[in-house]
């Protein structure tokens, strides 16, 4: 017996998606280092020291879970905490609207004198 199928008509049909909830805690490399504001390396390098739980796929990709990756940066955060300026830095560039960021860099411009000056001190949060 032959079918006959319109392929066409099976990729126009929406087809219901079925995750589960623990998929979807679950982040790629490449999602964790989008929500930390790091590089993908950075966030395997915290996983091979053991300091991010990490799972592995059969393929043998890292996934993580989203609680865990939250709890580490707030952690380094906090840790952070020692140098107000460093601070304030930390919290604008995370999670600042862009005006506000651009404000800053103005504003440290006009206190600091010179560019060269203001990327030294934002570059020591991001270091």
């Amino acid at each position: 017996m032959h079918v006959l199928v319109d392929f066409k008509l099976l990729n126009r049909l929406k087809r219901p998606k079925f995750v589960s909830m623990k998929a979807q805690k679950v982040l790629t490399t490449i999602e964790a280092a989008a929500i930390a504001g790091v590089g993908p390396s950075t966030v395997k390098r915290w996983a091979d020291r053991g300091l991010l739980p990490v799972t592995r796929t059969a393929g043998g990709h890292r996934r993580f879970e989203r609680g865990a990756l939250e709890r580490l940066v707030r952690g380094q955060l906090a840790s952070e905490g020692d140098d107000p300026a460093l601070d304030g830095w930390v919290h604008r560039l995370l999670g600042g609207a862009r005006h506000e960021v651009d404000g800053a860099l103005l504003a440290a411009r006009a206190r600091l004198g010179a560019w060269y000056r203001v990327a030294d001190e934002v570059g020591a949060v991001l270091a």
